[in-house]
């Protein structure tokens, strides 16, 4: 099993995790019938309808994940976040004639710069907080 998914979410190591147990299952079962000496199980049939059992599974779950990724950003866009924000503070802190200041000065600048982007996601968890405290009583 090879698939690809968002880093974020879970869904592929827990699709992962899935495909290993549902592989072991058969091969287990191809094992057992094989020291009895039976022939009741034919290994290609068991091991042809890995594929097509798991397939689809795997493909709701990636298209799951990326979905969820997608709206994770449009939220990070709304709030004006980017990701390549970070990035332009550094560039910005290392340019002239901030970067003659003192390591420890444009620190403290970066800092104060993050909270000031981070601002409007406090916004959302006061609002969270709310709500949960209306939730309780």
């Amino acid at each position: 099993a090879a698939h690809a998914f968002p880093p974020a979410g879970g869904f592929g190591m827990n699709t992962g995790l899935q495909d290993a147990h549902n592989l072991a299952w058969r091969l287990t079962l191809l094992l057992k019938n094989e020291a009895s000496g039976s022939s009741l199980i034919n290994a290609k049939s068991i091991l042809g309808k890995y594929e097509r059992d798991r397939k689809p599974i795997a493909s709701q779950n990636a298209a799951l994940s990326v979905r969820n990724y997608q709206r994770t950003l449009r939220i990070a866009r709304a709030c004006y976040l980017d990701a390549q924000h970070p990035q332009l503070l550094i560039k910005l802190l290392d340019s002239p004639p901030i970067n003659f200041l003192p390591l420890h000065s444009r620190r403290e600048m970066f800092q104060k710069l993050v909270q000031v982007a981070m601002m409007p996601l406090r916004s959302l968890e006061a609002s969270s907080t709310a709500s949960k405290s209306l939730h309780a009583n």
